[in-house]
């Protein structure tokens, strides 16, 4: 889930100061336009989680995005100069990397109609227009249409409902509104150009569960050794029909290992046959982390 944890930015005063403030100003929805740590980013005051981080710290995630850079720099594992953002949101992530050099190009994807118009605005905004592509689909284990459930005031955890699934989760997800949305894999995407795959220095995918699905679709293009950042929520995988099990076989068959993301203490590499402990880590509903899989 894209969550309000924010890694850098005002004291703890001003950090509470701001948040008291935001609550005036989230009780009437509008778009904001501010100028943040990850680049200058309109967002809607609907967005309790993201808006909030963003007007409260004055960046999203932003020490996760330098610990994983620095990380692979000290590995030797930053080989190209583009990077996927797959489940972009409004663009934080890609838009952040581009404008402080750590990649020259990026594929952003975002499924969500109005997601997608801000991303469109904000890569215009930070004129990047011709370095981040953007595309108005989600990428899965195959080509065609999926629901997607809207969260109502978390604009970052909309998901993608696998075939259908509606039981009652922890929530309330199946009494959300779905909306068809453009689902493909990401193989299909280079199948025309597969030299372009060379490229590629890292995935960045935040999708709310259907995490799966992505690897799934994208086996051709993440064996040329491309780097994955991860949201790792194994609630959300479940409900999008991705088990334990499941998971750990595809990142078995696609990684020898990875570097679990935490603000506490330096990310040491572990080999993939150790990642069903994070799975035991993070059991609950609520718990979820950032793995970087190599």
């Amino acid at each position: 889930m894209k969550n309000s944890r924010s890694d850098c930015g005002p004291t703890p005063r001003k950090l509470y100061a701001r948040k008291l403030i935001w609550r005036i100003i989230s009780i009437i929805p509008r778009e904001m336009t501010l100028q943040t740590k990850n680049g200058i980013l309109t967002f809607n005051t609907r967005d309790r989680v993201l808006g909030k981080a963003l007007y409260s710290s004055g960046n999203y995630e932003w020490n996760t995005i330098a610990t994983v850079i620095e990380t692979l720099r000290r590995h030797s594992l930053l080989r190209g100069r583009m990077m996927l953002d797959v489940g972009a949101n409004i663009g934080m992530i890609s838009i952040a990397c581009l404008r402080n050099g750590f990649f020259d190009r990026a594929m952003a994807f975002e499924p969500e109609a109005y997601n997608f118009n801000l991303l469109q605005r904000n890569v215009h905004q930070n004129q990047l227009s011709e370095k981040i592509e953007c595309f108005n689909c989600a990428l899965s284990s195959e080509d065609g249409t999926l629901d997607l459930e809207l969260s109502r005031d978390n604009f970052g955890d909309h998901r993608i409902r696998w075939r259908q699934s509606a039981k009652p989760g922890f929530y309330r997800e199946e009494k959300r509104k779905t909306l068809p949305v453009k689902v493909m894999r990401l193989d299909d995407l280079f199948s025309a150009n597969p030299n372009a795959r060379d490229s590629i220095g890292l995935a960045w995918v935040d999708i709310q569960g259907h995490e799966g699905h992505f690897l799934k679709g994208a086996r051709d293009t993440i064996r040329r050794r491309v780097p994955v950042v991860c949201e790792f929520w194994p609630y959300a995988m479940d409900r999008a029909g991705t088990s334990k099990d499941e998971f750990i076989g595809l990142a078995k068959d696609l990684f020898t290992g990875c570097y679990h993301i935490t603000a506490n203490k330096p990310p040491e590499w572990s080999a993939i046959e150790n990642l069903n402990r994070l799975f035991d880590e993070y059991r609950l509903p609520r718990e979820m982390g950032t793995v970087l899989f190599v």
